[in-house]
């Protein structure tokens, strides 16, 4: 896939995900201020009924009190102190027409009765509610508990505090403490109006500020947001898997046209002097012969240096297994010194060996670790503008062994410093063009130091230096 074309499915990838993601966001927002809101409507209408069921239960409170006071009256106009119905007349007219006109007497005076009745109680309704404060007159104990039932039969199963107050928010009657969430939302409400100023009640309802209604829509939405995250994580690493496979691949189409052209040179020699031995019209004298042959070995040398850098990749890509054994790791570093110091010397170099290490034994693949330690010298050389000063040191803590390889080189930049074990990648060196690789030397010594379950860090500084520091579990 060409470039422009990826970055153009990213792009639409990315605004589709973002656009999902601020839709819901949205949603969400939208439908939880919703319920919300019908939280508080249902809230506030369990109250007024409240005050409802409240205010009718006094009214028959006061019917009871008013038809208790006059039903004896009531009965004793009707019947006579025997039971016997009382007439006007000494003995009861049993005709029709009697009979319709006790029906009619009674009916008017049940009328009668009830008309007083009504007007008595109107005229005690009027009178509280002129003269009584409603706070002494209201039973706050049964408005609290026709609350909560109207609440319970809402499917509102919050905690919640509940406390009347006045206008000057002194508190008249409140429920047991309960403790609620820090944040809090009250719902205030007036109640039982009144015609003085002085009298006005507020019913308060404290709750958390997360509700039932909201939390049902939580718990409903919920799957949903997961799935959603999990599709955008899922797309996220996709496209990072797509990029990084297309780094890789740009960087292993690189390395083969470098590796190409690398292999072409000491091939290019190597035909050229095998050609020159064949020329008849040469002439073959001792010293050409040196020379020819001092061409081939080494540029069949360069040949094997280019292969091992081929070997070396092919560890990454296969699960080789090491063959781990006791070592004294001091003596594999001196091996290496000694044959290293060679090509340091002819660089007016010097290698600083201390190794202290009390336990230098270790499991360890004497091939590759011995290929750990060359790399990691080589690169002290590579990037050594000046003379070189190299600094090995071995030391133990508790079951752990150290090794430390510093340098007085170019040193490497912070930005660096983060991606120099990756494949293929190569520190810029500025105006130092001398120095030449495939960038798998680092990768490669991460790769064999993480196998043999150790670690491997770097301290460096431009224009001082680099440290390579190794930890692997001494036996």
């Amino acid at each position: 896939m060409g470039k422009t074309k990826l970055i153009i499915l990213i792009s639409i990838v990315s605004l589709s995900l973002i656009s999902l993601m601020i839709f819901q966001y949205i949603l969400i927002k939208e439908t939880t201020a919703f319920y919300d809101q019908t939280f508080v409507d249902v809230v506030e209408r369990v109250i007024k009924d409240a005050e409802q069921e409240t205010k009718e239960a006094e009214i028959k409170k006061i019917i009871d009190e008013t038809v208790a006071y006059d039903a004896e009256n009531y009965v004793n106009d009707i019947f006579d102190t025997d039971g016997r119905q009382n007439t006007q007349i000494g003995r009861p007219d049993m005709s029709i027409k009697g009979l319709n006109q006790i029906i009619t007497e009674n009916y008017k005076k049940q009328y009668l009765h009830n008309k007083n009745l009504t007007d008595r109680v109107l005229a005690k309704l009027m009178l509280e509610s002129s003269f009584d404060n409603p706070s002494q007159k209201i039973d706050f104990n049964s408005f609290y508990e026709r609350i909560r039932q109207g609440l319970d039969n809402n499917h509102i199963k919050d905690n919640f505090m509940f406390f009347v107050s006045n206008k000057h928010n002194r508190v008249l009657f409140s429920n047991y403490f309960i403790d609620l969430a820090n944040k809090r939302r009250t719902i205030k409400l007036q109640i039982f109006a009144t015609p003085h100023p002085d009298d006005i009640l507020y019913a308060n309802l404290v709750f958390s500020n997360s509700n039932s209604y909201r939390n049902q829509f939580i718990k409903t939405i919920l799957p949903t947001v997961i799935v959603s995250f999990f599709l955008f994580v899922l797309v996220i690493v996709t496209l990072y898997v797509l990029l990084a496979q297309k780094r890789d691949a740009e960087i292993k189409s690189d390395f083969l046209n470098n590796m190409t052209h690398e292999l072409k040179t000491p091939i290019a020699s190597i035909s050229l002097a095998s050609q020159m031995l064949n020329d008849n019209k040469v002439g073959k004298s001792p010293e050409f012969f040196d020379n020819v042959a001092t061409v081939i070995k080494d540029e069949t040398q360069r040949l094997n240096v280019l292969v091992d850098k081929v070997l070396q990749t092919s560890i990454f890509e296969s699960q080789q297994i090491l063959n781990l054994r006791e070592f004294d790791v001091n003596q594999l570093i001196n091996k290496v010194i000694k044959n290293f110091s060679i090509k340091i010397h002819q660089n007016n170099g010097k290698i600083n060996a201390d190794l202290q290490a009390e336990n230098p034994f270790a499991l360890v693949d004497n091939v590759h670790f011995t290929n750990v330690i060359y790399n990691l010298f080589e690169n002290s050389v590579k990037y050594t503008t000046k003379d070189l000063i190299l600094s090995v040191k071995t030391w133990n803590d508790k079951d752990k062994l150290f090794i430390s390889i510093e340098d007085n080189g170019i040193g490497i930049k912070k930005d660096d410093l983060k991606r120099i074990f990756e494949r293929f990648y190569r520190v810029s060196t500025g105006n130092l063009h001398n120095v030449k690789g495939f960038g798998l030397g680092l990768a490669y010594v991460k790769k064999i130091i993480t196998e043999h379950k150790g670690k491997i860090e770097v301290e460096s500084e431009l224009g001082i230096g680099t440290k390579f520091i190794i930890q692997i579990p001494s036996v």
